[in-house]
């Protein structure tokens, strides 16, 4: 008899197929995943440490100043040094990366429907829950996973 895939093997090929449509979702907005990412953080305002998010996004230092850059060029998000160290930023959307978000934010929902289109309302639900807990993400938007509709 064949053994079930690892839950790893399962979890992986998951983010690939996310990843792969999330792609696809926002290539029309000349948006990546890891952009998109940072504008949804930028939201909630705040301070955030460059390396802080860089270990986040799974990149270099380097490369999140980078992307930081090149979203404030876009004038999507503006930037200040904050923090007693000053090693802190103050990171917030502008006008035109709120817009964007949201327009973004919609295109986004629709894939995600789509894609989990194959799970109940009562099975998604639980697995935001689970997914919730496994990370120990707070909910987004600081809410609990959505219910069941």
């Amino acid at each position: 008899m064949r053994e079930p895939p690892l839950t790893t093997y399962l979890v992986r090929r998951a983010q690939i197929l996310i990843t792969r449509n999330l792609t696809d979702c926002l290539r029309g907005y000349n948006v990546t995943p890891a952009q998109y990412l940072m504008l949804s953080l930028s939201r909630r305002g705040g301070e955030m440490s460059s390396a802080s998010l860089a270990r986040r996004f799974t990149i270099s230092p380097q490369s999140m100043n980078e992307m930081i850059a090149g979203l404030e060029k876009k004038k999507l998000i503006a930037r200040t040094v904050a923090g007693e160290r000053r090693r802190t930023l103050q990171i917030n959307l502008t006008a035109e990366g709120a817009k964007l978000l949201k327009v973004c934010d919609r295109a986004v929902e629709r894939m995600e429907k789509r894609l989990f289109s194959s799970l109940s309302a009562t099975e998604l639900h639980a697995f935001r829950g689970t997914l919730v807990k496994l990370t120990g993400s707070p909910p987004a938007r600081g809410q609990a996973p959505r219910s069941p509709a």
